[in-house]
């Protein structure tokens, strides 16, 4: 096995463990797009750290992605503005923090290289096109543009991640499952609480 195939076999027995979440609900759809703006936030910083701790392709590939990151959050923040969301209004999703957070560790004092788990697991499952297309029929196109943006370049992207992954010597795959692994923990812990309630400061909003 590749060693990106080794990676999606263990990442998708994690996918089985994410909860049902009713995106059609506004306080479930505003607390999924206050998370990953609470995770994006942090993109352009970690792939910055990662791409000067790193070298040869593996540098190249974080400064590249680094180009393609650029704006994302400010585009989700005018997203949840045009629906009248005010991220200021609630606090930060704590697994996000964790989540981001511990990239910095990771690319600090263990390798850089673990960047890549998570990155997988942000960009190897997006969400399909036909399930933004049924979004923005409820919510407005307004409020999906960033989730319209990431359905349709995050297969590229993904695919991307996953031949860097295979590029690189097997004795740095351990730490890039196992960060793909907590992040995909951090990601269903996070679910599973705007599954249940969405965000309750944002609930009284229509999203239109």
């Amino acid at each position: 096995m590749t060693n990106s195939e080794q990676l999606m076999q263990v990442l998708r027995t994690y996918v089985t463990q994410y909860p049902q979440t009713d995106m059609a609900q506004p306080a479930v759809f505003a607390g999924y797009l206050a998370f990953i703006h609470d995770v994006i936030i942090a993109s352009e910083h970690i792939l910055e750290a990662a791409s000067e701790r790193s070298s040869g392709e593996l540098q190249r590939f974080f400064s590249e992605h680094l180009e393609e990151e650029h704006g994302h959050a400010e585009w989700l923040e005018e997203d949840l503005a045009s629906a009248g969301i005010d991220l200021a209004a609630r606090l930060v999703v704590t697994e996000a923090v964790a989540m981001a957070g511990s990239q910095y560790y990771l690319i600090r004092h263990i390798d850089p290289a673990a960047v890549l788990g998570y990155m997988a697991v942000l960009e190897c499952f997006p969400m399909s096109k036909e399930q933004v297309e049924k979004l923005e029929e409820i919510h407005g196109q307004k409020l999906c543009r960033t989730l319209r943006y990431h359905a349709t370049h995050d297969v590229q992207h993904g695919a991307d991640v996953l031949k860097m992954i295979d590029a690189l010597p097997s004795e740095q795959l351990g730490i890039v499952i196992q960060n793909a692994v907590q992040t995909a923990l951090y990601f269903i812990s996070a679910a599973s609480k705007f599954a249940q309630r969405g965000d309750e400061k944002l609930a009284t909003l229509s999203l239109h």
